[in-house]
């Protein structure tokens, strides 16, 4: 490796280094002396030669020189790193400013999102006391549900965030940063000459990347967050709308009152991978109902057809809302490929306190028959039986006023 040049009329004089050996050479070529003496310090060279060596028989060989005076004895293997001490300091000042911003935006999303969760919390407490007061403990229920499930995805994402900032590799840019101090005095010999310095510009470079591949996982999860927390506000505000009108007959579309339901359940449908198809007949007459008592309803079907298809050995999982007319009532059907029911357990399915679940109640069904009831409507169940699916029914008057 050449460690420097010394200039001497046409014959510049060339230090190099072999490991631990320090030599000479002299380039005697005229044609290649301008191209030596050009020859940047830190280069790795390959050098063709006389060697002359200085010594006595006693002693031995002590010193030695090399005389290069054939075309082609000077041959570049590898040229110096072209990074300078200043420009890798100008790399690790913005470097390090990049990695303070983003922890810093870290922290200030994670407070955030923290503030949102207390809000939503807080909504959360306010929901069930306005359920209760207005009647409404069926449909809280599976709000409360589906927001909780969205709860979990932000708890999850919260903890990915909070992961993966304590396991950045951005506190390896100190170390990068305290190496350069230490060497700070001959910093370029560092740079370019020791083992260790001279892997600090590649590794600033793969740390660069590295650290904008952090980033933009960041921003992906935070976009995950705010999709989430405007999910919640969505569900929040839909309830409070039933609220406002519970107890009292309105016109409303079949249709929105199966979204509606279908909205309040999509946390867990999507969980659960399970697929939602729609067959509305076009068309629709409106009806004229409690739309909170019919919304009530649709919501247990819903959550009872997602939980019968999510079930791990299930190959299909599929619910069909569809949506008829015929003869001055309206049916909507509630269709899974789910678990099934037995054919003795369709007689008694909707008997107060009815249930095949562990931890199940048995007022969900019942009360969903007792509210169909109420709208001059009726509930039924079909089912092929066990693994055959099931198919649940209600019908609804047309232009029935709420008794």
């Amino acid at each position: 490796m050449l460690l420097q040049k010394v200039a001497r009329s046409l014959q510049p004089k060339l230090v190099l280094q072999d490991g631990p050996v320090i030599f000479t050479a002299t380039v005697l070529d005229p044609k290649q002396a301008g191209a030596a003496f050009a020859l940047a310090p830190g280069s790795l060279l390959r050098l063709r030669g006389v060697c002359l060596v200085d010594g006595n028989p006693i002693r031995g060989a002590e010193t030695f020189h090399l005389a290069l005076c054939r075309p082609g004895a000077v041959e570049v293997l590898m040229a110096p790193p072209s990074w300078t001490a200043q420009d890798i300091l100008k790399v690790a000042g913005v470097m390090g400013a990049i990695i303070i911003a983003a922890l810093t935006w870290v922290g200030l999303l994670r407070r955030q999102v923290r503030a949102q969760t207390e809000v939503i919390r807080s909504s959360q407490a306010k929901l069930v006391e306005a359920s209760h007061k207005a009647g409404m403990a069926e449909v809280a229920t599976g709000v409360l549900h589906n927001v909780g499930n969205v709860l979990n995805s932000v708890n999850v994402s919260t903890a990915i965030l909070s992961g993966r900032v304590k396991e950045s590799k951005a506190g390896n840019l100190s170390k990068v940063a305290a190496m350069l101090r230490e060497h700070e005095s001959g910093l370029g010999d560092f740079v370019t000459s020791d083992p260790q310095g001279r892997q600090i510009p590649a590794y600033l470079g793969r740390l660069a990347e590295h650290l904008a591949q952090e980033q933009s996982f960041f921003l992906n999860e935070l976009a995950l967050l705010e999709k989430n927390i405007e999910h919640i506000n969505t569900i929040v505000a839909m309830q409070q709308d039933y609220a406002k009108v519970a107890g009292y007959a309105e016109t409303v579309q079949a249709t929105d009152l199966v979204e509606d339901a279908l909205r309040l359940n999509s946390a867990a449908l999507g969980r659960h991978h399970i697929e939602v198809r729609r067959e509305y007949a076009p068309n629709l007459p409106p009806l004229n109902l409690d739309k909170h008592k019919a919304l009530q309803v649709l919501v247990n079907l819903i959550h009872n057809a997602k939980y019968a298809c999510s079930q791990p050995d299930l190959s299909e999982r599929r619910l069909t809302l569809r949506v008829a007319n015929g003869e001055g009532r309206l049916r909507i059907s509630v269709i899974d490929t789910g678990v099934g029911i037995p054919r003795e357990n369709l007689t008694r399915i909707f008997s107060m306190g009815f249930t095949t679940r562990r931890n199940g109640h048995g007022f969900g069904l019942h009360s969903g028959a007792l509210a169909a009831r109420e709208l001059g409507g009726s509930l039924m169940a079909e089912s092929d039986g066990p693994g055959r699916g099931a198919t649940f029914t209600l019908e609804l008057p047309v232009s029935k006023a709420l008794p």
